[in-house]
């Protein structure tokens, strides 16, 4: 049976999810899962985005708010169009 299949058969509710929250981690029974061995753990792959050569670093700018307005409508992705922007502007030698 897939995992779909069993979300299809057995679905969660709002109820279900209620009755999980009031559970307290101490009263959670892990005795039927494994210990993990360091030896697990040290050959377990990291996953995630791969590591890039260059690192955006994060920093503070002020703007005017209706230039921030402005920006934000423009949809997602606005902030790496500033930083194209300001980019294509240093390398052009106009900033």
């Amino acid at each position: 049976m897939t995992s779909e299949e069993i979300r299809k058969k057995y679905p969660i509710t709002k109820e279900d999810i209620k009755r999980w929250k009031k559970i307290k981690d101490e009263n959670i029974d892990y005795s039927d899962i494994p210990p993990s061995m360091d030896e697990q753990l040290s050959s377990a792959k990291r996953m995630g985005r791969p590591p890039k050569d260059i690192h955006k670093k994060t920093i503070s700018i002020r703007l005017y708010e209706y230039d921030l307005v402005s920006l934000r409508q423009s949809g997602r992705g606005w902030q790496t169009r500033v930083s194209d922007w300001v980019s294509a502007g240093l390398k052009k030698g106009v900033l």
